[in-house]
């Protein structure tokens, strides 16, 4: 299983998620309507609060693709998110062009060891 796999995989995933939350943002839309008393989890949402989902991505020396997966993600319609890059100790220079991306949803860390070497 290659990188393209996963990335089609969460991409897939984050495609779907986007579907579900448009149907419980259209219920939750009608069910106002009829001024039903009950409330809802996101009708409390506000700015500072944690965002709704979180991407995670797992990286191995992928500087010819990162660029593309993150903006990629970052070009959804959905925009409450969070986008978590997790390097395990890539030898290549995956960190200096995700430190050039500046976007307050990405946060990315280094492992300080790595699981891929045996």
């Amino acid at each position: 299983m290659g990188l393209f796999w996963w990335l089609k995989n969460i991409l897939g995933i984050f495609i779907n998620l986007e579907k579900l939350l448009k149907i419980f943002q259209t219920n939750i839309n009608m069910k106002l309507k009829t001024n039903t008393p009950k409330k809802f989890f996101f009708e409390k949402r506000t700015v500072k609060s944690h965002p709704l989902v979180s991407i995670i991505v797992p990286t191995y020396n992928n500087e010819k693709l990162i660029e593309n997966c993150v903006m990629s993600i970052f070009n959804q319609s959905f925009s409450d998110f969070e986008l978590i890059i997790v390097d395990d100790c890539s030898e290549d220079d995956t960190l200096k062009i995700l430190e050039e991306i500046k976007d307050s949803r990405l946060r990315f860390f280094k492992r300080d060891v790595s699981r891929n070497k045996k």
